[in-house]
């Protein structure tokens, strides 16, 4: 479930849809079809990535009362997959997440 991940500026990125935007899909804490995961009152800071990864098929996520400083990328990303423009025919989505009553400042230091 959680997979440590390091500086991760510099490596591909993906591009999750049809669109001109492009995203790393890795984190300091990675899901990846989970279902029912809490993550609460939480520190994340300097880490070289994204806070809390929530990739593809996820379930009941509920991440909350934590703090995402100084961090090169987001505090928090929820990626799924498509078929291309297609995002109907392939149901690998993050449902039913809560993200709430969380801090951030400082992000987004590498990317815009």
């Amino acid at each position: 479930m959680g997979q440590l991940d390091s500086r991760t500026y510099m490596y591909d990125y993906m591009v999750p849809g049809g669109g001109d935007w492009s995203v790393h899909r890795g984190g300091t804490i990675y899901l990846t079809n989970t279902r029912n995961v809490t993550i609460t009152r939480c520190l994340f800071t300097q880490l070289g990535s994204n806070g809390v990864a929530v990739i593809d098929y996820n379930g009941a996520t509920s991440i909350t009362l934590s703090e995402f400083v100084w961090l090169p990328k987001s505090g928090i990303i929820l990626v799924g997959s498509t078929n291309g423009i297609d995002g109907f025919s392939v149901a690998s989505q993050p449902v039913d997440t809560l993200i709430q009553s969380n801090i951030f400042h400082e992000t987004g230091i590498y990317i815009k």
